[in-house]
């Protein structure tokens, strides 16, 4: 056979020589098809080389790639943009094991990509972590049977990038809270970059990437409203959400068509356990349909009213967003929390006292107005103040106490307030301009001493804030019996105020109504210390479960689901 090769004048480089020794073992072989070479590609190595030889030969390229600080060739666009972003975390971390490759066998390649197109299993976007490209490039690689150092070095970049950035909002949270609630104040929680070191030997040392990843969220809520998410999900993929049309209240015992239908919707949200199909409202479903109405929050009637139907038919993908906006909110806050502690769900309007970790007492709470929503913070409860006065903000009284003295000459008398001016002397009611205080231009100190009528009742728990945000005694008890109870300018008033004092107390026995009725007689306010700090989380949860492990959905009352979840369906490469 006779070789001709033409055009000898062109430079005898190390490529040149490369492309005519292909070309020779391709005739002297019969013409065999040789396998497709990318345009990255600098040398292939054989399956027979030596692991040793391989592994070197990654971690060159993996630094080479690396090193790069321009974007000269379209090629490497996308690589360059992620340097740009997150190039001196990734070249530390690689300096430190030499330029080590993580994902350089076809398995862990696999695993690693897996994990990240299953984000949506935690109500996460798969395409904000790079599957897009990696999914490409994992055909080069397949291709190109793993033995490009250079197309693999590439995907090493895009698999750890993808990881630590999943990483970091499972364990954070995909967005920032103070976007959402301005007077947030837990530690910042923006720590995996900087401490990425630890979060990537975890790949390395471990059998399995997967694993890894599902042990980083492990808070029983958080795993409780990730089963929720695949159920609601299967419900949709299966119909069951079907709309229930009628147009009277049907009650126990009465005959509807929409009856058969919510049946069929009972049982597959598992509320519902019998077999029987008919169109009667029997008893059994009945007493299913409470439960369901306990679970959305509303009045335990049994009845299809039109109230539970409204709420029967809300989309199903709605309440997966409502999950996966819940979920985020987990994410927000640490794995774990002290083992004792108040947590105010603001959704619920609740307050839960945990012990050990375990909720041993809850009771009902009013909220801010969604003009005056009570913020999302941490705080802690340092003593009770007994018989409290009531220092009025000064935002309530130009909006409030000054239009309504203005109104009434009683007003102020009949609240018992009293004015102070700026130099500490009380000031007659009579004599007070309020449109001047009303517009800001003269200023008064006014508050409610103890007794008949206060709106802060018997009993303060001093929270330490500088937003005058406090759980309270209030003598509206009417307010309690809504099942939505946004009434107040923004603290938290407590059913039953007297029962969680004693709980802080520690000593039930010793701390009951007679003793505090003893300390509450003279009208007089009194502080009681606490024997140690109670933290007080107040928070905002539209989904979460109950004590017997029921998914409870409240109504977005404030409008934070629908902002959160406008920003969690955003991409990330548009925001970063």
């Amino acid at each position: 056979m006779v070789i001709v090769v033409t055009n000898l004048l062109l430079p005898m480089n190390a490529t040149y020589f490369f492309w005519l020794y292909c070309t020779l073992l391709w005739t002297i072989t019969g013409c065999e098809k040789q396998p497709e070479v990318s345009e990255a590609t600098a040398i292939i190595f054989s399956s027979e080389e030596p692991e040793q030889l391989r592994v070197a030969a990654y971690a060159e390229a993996l630094q080479l790639l690396l090193s790069r600080h321009d974007s000269t060739l379209s090629a490497h666009r996308q690589i360059d943009s992620l340097l740009l972003q997150k190039g001196s975390v990734l070249r530390d971390f690689y300096r430190k094991r030499d330029f080590k490759t993580l994902w350089n066998r076809p398995v862990k390649i696999e695993e690693a990509a897996n994990v990240l197109l299953n984000a949506d299993e935690n109500g996460l976007a798969a395409t904000d972590y790079l599957t897009e490209e990696i999914l490409t490039l994992k055909r080069t690689v397949a291709r190109e049977e793993y033995r490009n150092p250079q197309t693999l070095a590439i995907m090493e970049l895009y698999l750890t990038t993808g990881l630590l950035q999943y990483a970091s909002h499972l364990l954070a949270g995909k967005l920032k809270p103070h976007i959402f609630h301005t007077l947030w104040n837990y530690p910042s929680r923006d720590f995996v970059w900087k401490n990425q070191g630890e979060i990537l030997e975890k790949y390395v040392a471990a059998d399995s990437t997967a694993q890894t990843f599902r042990y980083l969220r492990r808070h029983p809520y958080y795993v409780f409203l990730k089963n929720q998410l695949a159920f609601y999900r299967q419900m949709a993929a299966a119909g069951v959400f079907q709309p229930i049309k009628c147009d009277t209240a049907i009650k126990k015992g009465g005959s509807h068509e929409a009856i058969g239908i919510l049946r069929k919707r009972l049982r597959a949200e598992k509320v519902y356990l019998h077999a029987l199909d008919t169109t009667v409202l029997d008893d059994s479903l009945s007493e299913a349909l409470k439960i369901w109405q306990y679970r959305h929050g509303l009045k335990q009637t049994g009845i299809l009213d039109t109230m539970t139907r409204n709420a029967l038919n809300v989309p199903v993908e709605q309440r997966i967003a409502t999950i996966r906006v819940n979920m985020e909110r987990m994410r927000w806050l640490p794995d774990t929390l002290t083992p004792n502690f108040i947590l105010v769900n603001v959704a619920d309007f609740r307050l839960f006292l945990f012990r050990n970790g375990e909720v041993v007492w809850e009771t009902p709470v009013t909220a801010g107005t969604r003009v005056n929503q009570t913020p999302m913070f941490e705080t802690y409860i340092s003593h009770l103040e007994l018989n409290p006065v009531w220092n009025i903000p000064q935002s309530i009284i130009t909006k409030e106490v000054a239009v309504d003295a203005a109104k009434k000459s009683n007003y102020i008398a009949r609240n018992r307030f009293k004015i102070i001016n700026s130099t500490g002397e009380e000031v007659d009611a009579s004599t007070v301009n309020w449109n001047d205080v009303r517009s800001g231009r003269v200023r008064y100190h006014v508050y409610q001493p103890p007794g008949e009528g206060n709106q802060l009742g018997k009993i303060k728990f001093f929270c330490v804030n500088p937003h005058a945000i406090y759980l309270h005694d209030t003598p509206n008890l009417s307010k309690f019996q809504f099942q939505e109870r946004a009434f107040s300018h923004g603290c938290i008033r407590v059913w039953n105020p007297f029962i969680l004092a004693s709980l802080l107390m520690g000593d039930t026995t010793q701390w009951n109504k007679t003793a505090f009725d003893k300390l509450l007689a003279p009208d007089t306010t009194r502080n009681v210390m606490l024997p140690h700090r109670e933290p007080v989380h107040i928070h905002y949860f539209t989904a979460f479960p109950d004590r017997r492990q029921l998914l409870i959905l409240r109504r977005d009352v404030y409008g934070h689901d629908r902002r959160v979840l406008r920003m969690l369906d955003v991409p990330v490469r548009n925001w970063q």
